[in-house]
C-alpha cells in the first residue's frame, strides 16, 4: 500500500467536529490503522503544507488542525466534513 492509499484509508476514518477558516477538529472513529502508529499523527498532519499546528488528544480520539487560509483552502476541510476527501488527497499528490 502506497502512502496516498495508506492516506486516503486514515481520512475514512475521521469526520470534521467542528470547523472555522484557518482552524479544524477532527474526530477520529474506529481504531488507528497499524501503519500510522509508527509515527505520531501530529507529525504525520504538519508534514502537509499550509498545517501550522497540531494537538492530538488521544482520549477523546481527536485533533485540532490550526492551518494557513492562504495555503489550505477552508474548502478542503469543508470537503471532508462532507465525507469527500479527494480534495485533501489531490493536494497532496499535487504536492509529490
Amino acid at each position: 500500500m502506497n502512502e496516498l492509499e495508506r492516506l486516503k484509508e486514515f481520512l475514512a476514518l475521521i469526520s470534521v467536529a467542528h470547523h472555522i477558516p484557518g482552524r479544524a477538529r477532527l474526530k477520529l472513529s474506529g481504531e488507528l490503522p497499524s501503519w500510522l502508529l509508527a509515527s505520531p499523527i501530529g507529525e504525520r498532519f504538519k508534514a502537509i503544507k499550509g498545517v501550522t499546528n497540531v494537538s492530538v488528544n488521544p482520549f477523546s480520539m481527536s485533533a485540532v488542525v490550526n492551518y494557513d487560509q492562504n495555503e489550505l483552502p477552508p474548502s478542503l476541510f469543508e470537503a471532508l466534513g462532507r465525507g469527500d476527501c479527494e480534495p485533501i488527497l489531490e493536494r497532496v499528490r499535487s504536492a509529490l
